[in-house]
């Protein structure tokens, strides 16, 4: 029995590969109508086997035949953007690195990048106040130093005019959201994000 199922399964993904080239090299709606009648056939002989990867092999087909744009946001960085392409629905990103190494501003600088993209945002912090997370967007949007944006008396004329002006973007921006609560569970983050994207 294991036999007749390995052919069965080597014809199937042998037909499939073929189907696939073949509207590569000619591709248009109807020839992509006609491979996924094609695909479905071939789906339909196999054996009744529960197993998962089918599926996921045939969603990334799919997603790579099809002419509907890629949803990805990208962060703004190029050199990062060049790598990873953005950020994808479902996907969890982990930015990590040494005390003291710029991780926070770097997260800020792409946070204020999608959120001039109008999508929405939340920024949760367990260890810094709600304050100097602001304090910090306003350093990274006017590219003042943050000991100057802290200490106020350092600024010129010049200097206070990018602040103010920074304050206001961010404020105009209500896509922006900050949660300073140090006791937050991860299921109230789940939640608060599922508020902000209602």
């Amino acid at each position: 029995m294991q036999d007749q199922l390995n052919l069965l399964e080597s014809y199937v993904l042998r037909e499939s590969i073929r189907h696939a080239s073949e509207y590569q090299s000619m591709p248009s709606k109807s020839n992509f109508k006609h491979l996924m009648e094609q695909l479905k056939i071939l789906d339909d002989m196999k054996i009744d086997k529960e197993n998962p990867t089918d599926n996921y092999l045939m969603e990334v087909m799919d997603n790579i035949l099809s002419d509907k744009p890629k949803d990805f946001i990208k962060t703004g960085i190029k050199s990062i953007d060049n790598k990873i392409m953005g950020f994808e629905k479902s996907q969890l990103n982990v930015l990590a690195g040494r005390p003291s190494t710029g991780k926070t501003a770097l997260a800020l600088n792409i946070m204020w990048n999608i959120v001039l993209k109008g999508y929405p945002t939340t920024f949760f912090s367990l260890e810094t106040g709600g304050n100097n997370i602001v304090e910090r967007f306003v350093s990274s949007i006017t590219n003042i130093p943050l000991h100057k944006v802290k200490q106020a008396d350092g600024l010129s004329d010049d200097d206070t005019s990018k602040v103010m002006d920074a304050i206001d973007q961010i404020k105009k921006h209500g896509n922006l959201r900050i949660e300073d609560t140090a006791q937050i569970t991860p299921q109230d983050i789940r939640e608060t994000s599922n508020d902000a994207i209602r």
